[in-house]
């Protein structure tokens, strides 16, 4: 990190609940914070030259990762940079992000995966750019994958843009498994969903709103599955949200096709009816959409079983007045990094008890990227190196955040459930730190090293004016 937030103050946290992603275990422990860095960790450890946080009852985690996320930037600042998202990020206890290639320009040549990497060196979490499979996510033609992948790229592809194109997937497929990268496709066929809004069904259809079929996501499933059987090449399926594409999976996993797949939150906790329940709250408009309870149902048992191997966010910010319209014109997605503690208790409803799992929980495990390889990640020890993380660069290298009160959120862009307000987290950011995230009860607890921190002002929400006159200054400045 060339810059950001300052380093945690030396600090002794007492009495915590620390989890090991690694072991599954869980163990009351003292952790001792000097010149940024964990020296200690033990059953009891004294220090009486610094101050002392009484964590009891609380948990200890290391920093989460999230495989699926939109920065925006370049091209899109409006809605989001690098910057606010990474704070935004940080806030919500993730120290990695994956960010996907919907930019303008797409991240499609070498110089925009630098670009990402370079921004993102600048804030407290770190940033693994995934390049596109097309060039300009037009499904033509594939972009220079060897060197995307020597500039930083992690894995590729054209989320948003669904590979419509067989014979492209096939070759992207074998042109990844050389690289040892996979392909993350947004399992979608378009003839099948020219103008949808919502889930096909009957809430749909009592709306009269053009629905997007589970079939268009199954389809593009069943076609991916076959051809990375055919190839060996590895598929992600991103953000699954139907019962059968479950399905689908698990009978693929059974056969050895090299295949992992990912759901959001938002997928296996609200259904279909929230869009009516809400009055059509633009918030609820998702890609994929938000579909039944037995689909809810099929993923949960999913996650129980091991077919899905990660949640993440798909956060997807969009300025205030592209979604302050009516429903059908708003853009789909919404910001949605919120409290961790939130998140990891509705995982643990879906049945998620291992906290080793799922970009949402606790480590950066074999769970939250799309690499074939399974590297061990996420034990706490003192020292740790800070190279510690899988072959694709998609673990964790961590950082504390001691928090101000609940009610304050990190200013950030974009529209969705966050309030704006202040954050200047104190920061543990050398190698061997780890994040640490202090929750009880699915609220951030205040920690006494955030008291003396300086207090950055309120940024003001993107409003349609606003964001004209920035866009006109872009414009005159190009």
């Amino acid at each position: 990190m060339e810059s950001g937030a300052r380093k945690t103050p030396d600090l002794l946290i007492r009495g915590g609940i620390l989890l090991d992603p690694e072991t599954g275990r869980q163990r009351r422990a003292d952790l001792l914070i000097r010149g940024g860095r964990i020296v200690g960790i033990a059953e009891s450890i004294e220090a009486d030259d610094v101050p002392v946080y009484d964590a009891t009852g609380k948990f200890i985690s290391p920093g989460w990762m999230d495989m699926h996320v939109h920065l925006r930037e370049p091209g899109q600042e409006h809605k989001e940079t690098i910057e606010t998202g990474c704070r935004a990020a940080a806030f919500g206890g993730f120290t990695a992000v994956a960010c996907m290639p919907n930019t303008d320009p797409p991240i499609h040549t070498r110089d925009v995966v630098e670009f990402v990497i370079e921004r993102g060196r600048r804030t407290p979490v770190d940033v693994h750019p995934i390049a596109c499979v097309s060039k300009n996510r037009e499904g033509k033609e594939l972009t220079e994958m060897a060197d995307l992948v020597e500039g930083g790229a992690v894995a590729f592809s054209d989320d948003g843009s669904p590979v419509q194109h067989g014979g492209l997937m096939r070759r992207a497929l074998e042109y990844a498994s050389m690289l040892d990268r996979a392909i993350i496709n947004h399992m979608e066929d378009l003839t099948l969903n020219p103008h949808g809004h919502m889930h096909e069904g009957v809430v749909s259809t009592r709306l009269g709103v053009p629905g997007i079929p589970p079939v268009a996501e199954e389809v593009m499933v069943a076609r991916d599955l076959i051809l990375a059987e055919y190839t060996g090449g590895h598929v992600h399926v991103a953000h699954i949200s139907t019962a059968r594409s479950v399905e689908l999976v698990r009978q693929a996993k059974a056969r050895g096709v090299r295949v992992t797949a990912e759901v959001c939150p938002h997928h296996f906790t609200l259904t279909d009816e929230a869009v009516e329940r809400t009055g059509f709250s633009t918030n609820t408009k998702m890609h994929p959409p938000l579909r039944t309870a037995a689909d809810i149902a099929a993923i949960k048992e999913g996650l129980r079983d091991g077919t899905i191997d990660a949640i993440c966010t798909d956060h997807a910010p969009h300025a205030s007045f592209e979604k302050e319209v009516e429903f059908i014109e708003a853009p789909f997605g919404s910001s949605v990094w919120r409290r961790p503690g939130a998140d990891r208790s509705r995982a643990d409803r879906a049945g998620r008890a291992d906290r080793g799992r799922g970009g949402l929980q606790a480590d950066g495990g074999p769970a939250s990227h799309p690499a074939p390889s399974r590297a061990p990640t996420g034990r706490r020890r003192t020292g740790q190196p800070d190279h510690l993380r899988h072959d694709h660069a998609l673990g964790f290298r961590g950082a504390a955040y001691p928090l101000e009160e609940p009610e304050h959120t990190v200013p950030r862009r974009g529209t969705g459930r966050a309030r704006l307000g202040h954050l200047q987290p104190g920061l543990v950011r050398a190698p061997g730190a780890l994040n640490l995230l202090v929750v009880r009860h699915g609220a951030i607890a205040k920690c006494p090293s955030t008291e003396g921190l300086q207090r950055k002002g309120h940024e003001r929400p993107c409003t349609a004016s606003a964001c004209r006159r920035g866009l006109r200054r872009r414009v005159a400045g190009a």
